[in-house]
């Protein structure tokens, strides 16, 4: 019966280092889902009451938690988010998208990426800004005089958030395109690039935080570490 090819096979083109890197990288964007899973648990635990003061506050008005302008989302910010609490949720999501672009840069060595691995690395890096701008509009319009700062939180805060989505997104894209060159995880990254469109569309529309394209990431994650531990016992 003749042989089938997975999407797992060991490409003989693969030298030991690009093997090497294959693993490497296939593990961090593994990581970097588990280290978005943890940043929310984390916002979970120290969040004391924060998301049902909010969630109240969305049903006086009438309206979803998105809808929410600053002006009704900064007394409860002011009452819950004290900025010693907002240090440990920061830093795990700056780690979780640290370990993201260290994932796509390592990635991208598999070949010569050109200015496609460039551009693959620099969207992942917008990431973690992203993310630092949503926290200091958090903590901007919960001090004792926010005023000035929220038309700045209604224009920037759910864009902050898309971009973050849009540029991890993008990031994979690059990523898949590079290991397709090296002849990994073929089907399985057309499948993700496909599954990326309504991700973009849907960040787009409605603001969605980037744990669909780190979930995406760490599936390509672990056909990269099956290529690679396929390619040691070969």
């Amino acid at each position: 019966m003749a042989s089938t090819t997975t999407s797992s096979a060991v490409p003989h083109s693969l030298s030991t280092d690009d093997k090497q890197r294959l693993r490497r990288s296939g593990w961090l964007l593994i990581a970097s889902f588990a280290g978005f899973v943890l940043f929310v648990a984390t916002l979970i635990v120290t969040g004391n009451g924060y998301d049902d003061a909010l969630s109240e506050v969305a049903k006086q008005r009438g309206v979803g938690l998105n809808d929410l302008p600053a002006e009704a989302i900064a007394p409860v910010n002011h009452e819950y988010n004290e900025i010693w609490s907002g240090i440990l949720p920061l830093c795990v999501i700056m780690v979780a998208l640290g370990v993201y672009v260290a994932g796509v840069r390592l990635a991208t060595t598999l070949r010569e990426a050109g200015a496609l691995g460039r551009v693959a690395v620099a969207a992942a890096a917008v990431m973690p800004v992203c993310w630092i701008v949503v926290f200091a509009l958090e903590y901007s319009i919960g001090i004792d005089h926010p005023g000035r700062w929220l038309k700045v939180y209604d224009t920037l805060y759910d864009p902050a958030i898309a971009l973050s989505t849009v540029a991890g997104s993008l990031a994979l894209i690059g990523v898949i395109v590079v290991l397709r060159r090296a002849a990994v995880a073929r089907r399985t990254g057309v499948v993700v690039a496909v599954l990326t469109v309504p991700v973009l569309v849907a960040a787009v529309a409605f603001g969605a935080p980037p744990v669909v394209p780190l979930l995406l990431a760490a599936i390509v994650g672990i056909v990269m570490v099956r290529t690679a531990r396929s390619a040691v016992t070969a």
